[in-house]
């Protein structure tokens, strides 16, 4: 609805950060560089809390509590005095929304962003359910990266935690740990560092088709993902490689994939003590399709040229080993098998799946995957 005289107004959180001034700068330079009137929206946790215990005028003794960040109110004085004055109107933020094309949710902690949009009974505040009101208006853009990406899901939205761990011990519907508490003895019951976490109730519900996760491919988390689809008994699940956006129209489910590396899909996902095991598709930049909250309905493949540029590895659990290794089920092999300390995992493809190669990637539609854990003993 903006003209082309106007310059698109997005308002960017920060409110995933422990320090939330500390990326203001890289969101309004990198934002105006793509021709938006970028707009810091200041409200986070710490704002939520001051606010209700009516204590705005001391904000940073709320975020030593609540986030661990010290003498914000020295560093960034200018900054920081915004964010006071906005905890003192009480309201302002409803003006911003309203003059707002967009909202662009940054990342880091996906729990912290939910809990400054969606209240201790997991009912969503006014702010969010205006945002909710502008989307289905078609009024609102809303995106995010990382964690701001992850909360944007009504499905179980996950928090923290690694493949190794996912398919060793399972997940956990809890907060995610504490940054270091591994260090001074404060994780959790039953939760480590490497935990897989998860919010049941999802998070900020602006995402009805599946949970969320990025920096997918880079960081090996197919593992993590498809053990929370099987946890949870989620039909979908996406994973979003980086440098990489994924543009859905949420009223149909159409989607288009953009960037420089792929998305991976995750269907009827299932479980077992040491083990998970789902169907798979794995689209490239430059396809599209229709998605439902059950499955992809559609795919039309990419049939780029972009080709990636890291090195070739073979390990799943930290990194691209599953999608290089992929490669050659666009080839004349059915099924491939790979091992990574006591990990094994097996992809295949049958009559029922469909590939194509796209910048020297493997592109699948109904592939098979499964991971184990399987220490030596019981090989």
């Amino acid at each position: 609805n903006v003209s082309n005289e106007e310059k698109p107004v997005v308002y960017f959180s920060t409110a995933g950060y422990r320090d939330p001034y500390s990326r203001i700068d890289f969101y309004q330079s990198t934002l105006s560089q793509l021709g938006l009137e970028a707009r810091w929206l200041p409200l986070d946790e710490a704002v939520i809390a001051a606010r209700a215990e009516n204590r705005c005028s001391e904000l940073n003794s709320v975020q030593e509590e609540l986030f661990g960040a010290y003498d914000r109110n020295r560093v960034y004085r200018d900054d920081y005095q915004r964010q006071v004055e906005f905890c003192k109107s009480g309201d302002a933020e409803y003006e911003m929304l309203a003059n707002a094309d967009a909202v662009f949710f940054a990342g880091n902690n996906a729990n912290q962003i939910r809990n400054a949009f969606v209240k201790d009974d997991n009912s969503p505040s006014e702010l969010l359910r205006m945002m909710v009101a502008r989307v289905q208006q078609k009024k609102l853009v809303v995106g995010g990266t990382s964690a701001g990406t992850a909360v944007l899901t009504a499905k179980p939205m996950i928090s923290n935690g690694t493949t190794a761990s996912a398919i060793k011990n399972g997940s956990v519907a809890t907060n995610p740990p504490p940054f270091g508490c591994d260090l001074d003895n404060t994780c959790p019951a039953n939760t480590g560092p490497d935990t897989l976490t998860y919010h049941p109730f999802g998070g900020l519900s602006l995402f009805h088709f599946a949970s969320l996760d990025t920096h997918f491919s880079e960081r090996g988390r197919h593992g993590r993902l498809v053990r929370l689809a099987a946890d949870s008994t989620t039909p979908l699940s996406i994973g979003i490689d980086e440098n990489t956006a994924m543009l859905v129209n949420l009223e149909k489910g159409d989607f288009d994939i953009i960037g420089e590396r792929g998305v991976f899909f995750v269907e009827n996902a299932q479980g077992a003590a040491n083990a998970v095991a789902a169907t798979f598709h794995y689209l490239v930049a430059g396809a599209s399709g229709m998605m439902s909250p059950f499955g992809i309905q559609t795919a039309e493949f990419a049939d780029g040229s972009n080709i990636v540029q890291s090195e070739p590895t073979t390990n799943f659990l930290t990194d691209r080993g599953l999608i290089d290794s992929m490669r050659v089920l666009c080839g004349d092999r059915k099924e491939m098998t790979l091992i990574n300390k006591e990990y094994r995992l097996v992809a295949q493809i049958d009559d029922s799946s469909r590939t194509a190669t796209a910048g020297g990637e493997c592109q699948i539609i109904n592939g098979k995957i499964g991971m184990a854990y399987q220490p030596e003993e019981q090989l």
